[in-house]
């Protein structure tokens, strides 16, 4: 459950942090082809070199985002993740003891009927409803 969560909110900040740079760069672009109109020969010219910046861009980009994805460490979320389970399992065996309830291969069976200390309890011939 943590880890899910975790890893949907790294989701969730990877693509504010792509959107956020695919933004910046857009505006940096902008910026860069409002400055080149007529500095360079004619628009053919122009919109090749903006090519060019936004593939450099784009490239760089893609290599950060490689780092970045490849620094992550993430052998401490499944740790905690692995202890999580033991510690469930533990409970479940706990519990099992507790109400003399068998569990081999993934299956519950009562050894005897046992004497249950939650639920409703069973009413014997003698009693009346």
């Amino acid at each position: 459950m943590a880890v899910q969560a975790a890893r949907a909110k790294i989701e969730s900040l990877k693509g504010a942090i792509n959107d956020m740079r695919m933004k910046t760069a857009m505006a940096e672009m902008n910026e860069m082809a409002a400055g080149m109109i007529g500095s360079l020969g004619g628009s053919g010219d122009t919109l090749n070199r903006l090519h060019e910046m936004v593939e450099e861009e784009r490239n760089r980009a893609a290599g950060r985002a490689r780092v970045a994805r490849d620094a992550l460490d993430l052998s401490e979320i499944d740790l905690k993740e692995a202890e999580l389970n033991a510690l469930a399992d533990q409970a479940l065996a706990d519990f099992a003891a507790a109400e003399g309830i068998r569990l081999d291969d993934g299956t519950a069976e009562a050894s005897e009927p046992p004497q249950r200390s939650m639920g409703a309890r069973p009413a014997s011939e003698g009693e009346s409803a």
